[in-house]
């Protein structure tokens, strides 16, 4: 722990020299132009749509300066599962890709690193077009080697990643059209720590015996998805009288090494009708999302019990929005329709929609309150996204009040959240500083809670656990306070602060393996023309998870997590790069047994032609 304390003061020193460069750049800018004796306020920067860009001859303002980094299994952090209505299907459509200046339109890094650590990765794109923009993107990372675990003792814990996808999009005068193809492929093992005994007889789920050799045959995964994304849609209305639209589809498909499949379609379409120029309107967004997952059969399921799903929601949203003076008010349903077969529960949800804002002043300072609501559809391909440790028949486990114990079951429900309220500020106190502090409050129904597979020994003296998860779920109420600190110095330099509090109160469970106190802190600057440093510090509070084996909660240890690195560009083609990463070499456990990996130092070159 004094390590960790030793690092977070690295870091500090770090932020501090950060801001002093900063500030000594914005005092040079200063002085070379004592014209400018006073900050602008920008509220609104001027975003073209694509329709107006093409007008205008200038390309559209594209998020497409993001570079990939690649992430590691020591940065594992706990994450609130995101309740959303987007298709899984679709969930891969969401690329962005640098743009080179002329004349290089392709980029190729490699790295290796201590872990070992092998990492490659090629861009290629058409650059900036007025009309259209292609962009390819592929790449592998490999991570050998061995993980400590808890009890001192030292296993391989491979993973191989690998991606690649390509986007494409075409303007048209009054329409635009994009396609995106995603390809991802994931290889590791369940290499977690289990307390299962190979020589001893365990209870199967289906009542029969089994040895534990024979319940631990299964170490090694594989998840792979193929995803693609259509979408078509007019640039935003110029008059009153027009109708924008967008249309957009997906078809996926996922499967794994055990055999599990599945298939994923989605379709959206949004409609705005503008009106009492452009102080209201109304929109409706209607959408459907189909996935259906077969399972395998043969001697290999003899410790699995497999169930083939199949479900689909429909869902509308409705809304109406006003906007007056210092006011924005949205009015509207959020009415979804579950069915499927008896492996996934039939619902019917409405939940309010409901949100306002109130500028003050100038705009710099925005008061938000509103009364919404979550869903998401749960399926095994969006359940391994959220613990790939999951068992690969994704067993369901609910509380039953009568039997007073958890029982399984084969019906897996949406999660949800019938009523989130939420409330905050947001404000600007000059273009160099901005700060958002906010609260929600939100009803949890059937939310996904994952504990370790748990084994009772056929003499019934023997309760053991595996080094894969089953799936809980509960309702329950989370409150959820967050505050954010931007600081742009200058446009050079950057840091970030956000700091979260999480209070769950489950009606059965805990919240197992789910935080109560997140803080983050990102900077970036240029101590010089040639170099970029960049730092991230992450703190991750106490976490209780439960142990099958004690039957009895044990709390995941909180962790300090510090990455630092360094791009020096040598010429216009040529930067080297270096990412030190868990410095504080703490063991960022995110699941009940899995270990992870300690100091990883990596470093590469990239080159642009």
């Amino acid at each position: 722990m004094h390590y960790a304390k030793s690092l977070t003061s690295l870091f500090a020193l770090i932020l501090s020299v950060s801001l002093a460069n900063a500030q000594s750049t914005s005092e040079n800018e200063q002085s070379a132009d004592n014209q400018l004796t006073k900050d602008v306020d920008v509220v609104n920067v001027y975003q073209p749509t694509l329709h107006k860009a093409r007008k205008l001859r200038i390309p559209p303002l594209l998020d497409d300066t993001a570079k990939y980094r690649p992430k590691f299994t020591y940065t594992t952090i706990s994450r609130i599962s995101s309740v959303t209505t987007k298709p899984d299907s679709l969930s891969a459509a969401s690329m962005s890709f640098p743009v080179y200046d002329s004349p290089y339109h392709t980029l190729v890094e490699g790295a290796i690193g201590y872990a070992p650590t092998i990492f490659g990765q090629i861009f290629y794109n058409t650059g900036s077009s007025k009309t259209q923009h292609l962009a390819l993107r592929a790449g592998h990372l490999a991570q050998l080697g061995k993980v400590k675990l808890s009890d001192d003792s030292k296993v391989k814990a491979p993973q191989n990643d690998t991606w690649a996808s390509l986007a494409f999009h075409r303007l048209y005068t009054r329409n635009r059209f994009g396609i995106n193809f995603d390809f991802r492929n994931s290889a590791y093992r369940y290499y977690g720590l289990n307390t299962i005994t190979d020589t001893l007889e365990y209870y199967n789920v289906d009542g029969t015996s089994l040895f534990g050799s024979d319940i631990c045959n299964t170490t090694r995964q594989r998840n792979t998805t193929v995803d693609v994304d259509l979408q078509v849609a007019n640039a935003m209305a110029d008059t009153e009288e027009d109708i924008s639209y967008a249309i957009n589809g997906g078809f996926g498909l996922f499967f794994n090494r055990s055999g599990v499949r599945q298939t994923n379609v989605g379709a959206q379409c949004k409609l705005l009708f503008p009106f009492s120029k452009y102080s209201s309107a109304i929109d409706a967004v209607v959408g459907f999302n189909y996935f259906r997952t077969t399972t395998p059969v043969g001697e290999d399921t003899l410790t699995m019990s497999y169930f083939d799903r199949h479900g689909c929601d429909i869902h509308i949203y409705p809304h109406y929005e006003m906007i007056k003076d210092f006011m924005k008010l949205q009015l509207g349903l959020r009415i979804i329709a579950v069915v499927g077969d008896d492996n996934v529960s039939d619902d019917f949800i409405v939940q309010p929609d409901l949100l306002t804002n109130f500028f003050i002043g100038d705009g710099s300072v925005r008061f938000y309150a509103g009364l919404t609501g979550d869903y998401k559809q749960n399926s095994y391909r969006s359940l391994v996204a959220e613990n790939r440790y999951l068992s690969p028949d994704s067993r369901m486990y609910v509380y039953s009040a009568a039997d007073k114990a958890f029982v399984s079951r084969t019906a897996i429900r949406p999660s949800q959240s019938p009523i989130l309220f939420k409330i905050g500020i947001r404000s600007s106190f000059s273009r160099h500083v901005q700060l958002h502090v906010g609260m929600d409050y939100r009803s949890l129904g059937d939310e996904n809670i994952f504990v370790n597979r748990s084994y009772i020994s056929t003499d019934s003296t023997t309760h053991a656990h595996s080094s894969q998860f089953a799936l809980l779920q509960d309702d329950g109420k989370l409150l959820r306070v967050h505050t954010e600190v931007n600081v742009n110095p200058t446009d050079n330099s950057n840091v970030l602060l956000r700091a979260t509090f999480f209070n769950y109160d489950m009606n059965y469970l805990q919240a197992w393996n789910k935080p109560q106190f997140k803080f983050e802190a990102t900077t970036r600057f240029h101590p010089t023309d040639r170099l970029t440093v960049r730092a991230d510090l992450t703190f991750m509070g106490k976490r209780d998870a439960y142990s099958p084996t004690l039957m009895q909660n044990e709390t995941l240890k909180q962790y300090v997590d510090l990455n630092i690195g360094a791009d020096y560009y040598i010429s216009n083609q040529f930067t080297t790069f270096i990412d030190m990463n868990n410095l504080a070499a703490s063991d960022q456990m995110q699941w009940l047994g899995y270990s992870s990996r300690r100091v990883n130092i990596l470093a590469g070159i990239r080159y642009k032609f």
